[in-house]
């Protein structure tokens, strides 16, 4: 039986990992540099909203609905990671995490929706690379070891997150 000692030992880990994880997603993925790091959360959504602009070649209006899909989806996820740090137990943490994570698949979902044939085709080719990103930067468990007992993948826990 585990103390409690250990219990927050284990959600911290939890919260590390999922904000490491999060960082690393959304830095590394879009192929930001390290100064980006330091950008607002306004500069960030720019960056990101001109990125996708120009690799997808979208439209005034695309641009316009692609700013606020991804405005929204910041701030459902910051809400979800900020819940999961003043969670009180380990469980609690995961499912405030998982539910972060599935608000990064419906955001894509309701990207891919805005988008024409050769787009899409593109933003598919854009996700994987960015999967693939994630699993170089340790989304799976860290470097060296599998994800912890209970999460995304492990024993008990739900299934890994495969998406943007």
């Amino acid at each position: 039986m585990k103390t409690i000692g250990q219990h927050f030992r284990s959600l911290r880990l939890v919260l590390l990992g999922a904000l490491a994880l999060t960082g690393a997603t959304l830095v590394q993925a879009q192929g930001w540099g390290p100064d980006e790091g330091r950008l607002t959360p306004e500069e960030r959504l720019e960056r990101m909203v001109d990125h996708l602009s120009v690799r997808l070649e979208l439209t005034d209006e695309q641009q316009t609905e692609v700013e606020k899909i991804l405005t929204q989806s910041f701030d459902r996820q910051k809400a979800f990671l900020d819940q999961a740090r003043e969670a009180t137990s380990e469980s609690e943490a995961r499912k405030l995490i998982k539910q972060s994570h599935d608000v990064r698949k419906e955001t894509q979902d309701q990207i891919m929706d805005l988008l024409d044939k050769g787009q899409r085709k593109e933003y598919k080719k854009m996700l994987k690379r960015m999967e693939k990103a994630r699993g170089r930067f340790g989304s799976r468990g860290g470097p060296g070891g599998p994800p912890p007992e209970g999460g995304p993948g492990g024993p008990g826990g739900p299934p890994p997150d495969d998406d943007f």
